[in-house]
C-alpha cells in the first residue's frame, strides 16, 4: 500500500486557506451597511478570549488571548496549542498580532497578522522551534456588554510546517 502523507495535507491546507479568505470577504460585506448601527469601530474596547476547535495536520486546537481595540486598530496577544491525538505530537505558539477591526453594536470582524514563537513536534518528525507568521480572521457576535461568541480561522506560516485551523470562541470584557 502506497502512503502519501504530504499530498492530501497540502491540498487540505490550500482549500482551507481559500475557504478562510472567502469567509472573510463574505463577512466583510455583512458589516458594511447595517442600518441603525452606531458608527463602526469607534472607541476603546478590551477583552479576553478562549476557544476550542480543530486544524490541519490532524490537530485538536485551543486558543487563549487578550485583545485591545482602539477605533479600527486591533492588538492581540495570543497563545495557541494543538495536539495530534493519533500521532502523539503537537504544536505550541505564542504570538503578537496587529490588524484591523470593523465593529457594529452587535458584531465585529477582524483580520490580524504578526509574529510568533512556534514549538512543534508533529508525526514523529524531528522537533522544530522558531519564528512564525500568524494570520487570523475572526467574526464575533456581541451578546451583551461583556460577552461575545465567534469563530476564528488561523494559519501560521513558519519554517517547520504550516498549520491552520478553526476555533469557536468565547470573549469576555468591555465589548460595547
Amino acid at each position: 500500500m502506497k502512503d502519501f502523507p504530504l499530498a492530501p495535507c497540502r491540498r487540505a491546507q490550500r482549500l482551507f486557506i481559500r475557504a478562510i479568505l472567502v469567509m472573510g470577504l463574505i463577512a466583510a460585506q455583512g458589516t458594511g451597511g447595517v442600518s441603525g448601527a452606531e458608527p463602526p469601530s469607534k472607541g476603546k474596547y478590551w477583552w479576553g478570549q478562549f476557544g476550542l476547535g480543530g486544524g490541519v495536520p490532524g490537530l485538536i486546537a485551543a486558543d487563549l488571548g487578550l485583545s485591545f481595540q482602539r477605533n479600527g486598530f486591533l492588538l492581540s496577544f495570543r497563545g495557541l496549542a494543538g495536539v495530534q491525538p493519533e500521532g502523539g505530537g503537537g504544536i505550541g505558539e505564542i504570538g503578537l498580532l496587529a490588524g484591523a477591526i470593523q465593529r457594529t453594536r452587535r458584531s465585529s470582524l477582524s483580520i490580524a497578522a504578526g509574529i510568533s514563537y512556534v514549538n512543534m513536534n508533529l508525526d514523529g518528525r524531528p522537533p522544530w522551534h522558531g519564528v512564525g507568521i500568524p494570520v487570523e480572521i475572526r467574526r464575533c457576535w456581541i451578546l451583551s456588554k461583556a460577552v461575545a461568541t465567534g469563530i476564528a480561522g488561523f494559519v501560521n506560516l513558519n519554517g517547520g510546517d504550516v498549520y491552520l485551523g478553526v476555533t469557536i470562541d468565547g470573549q469576555f470584557g468591555r465589548l460595547r
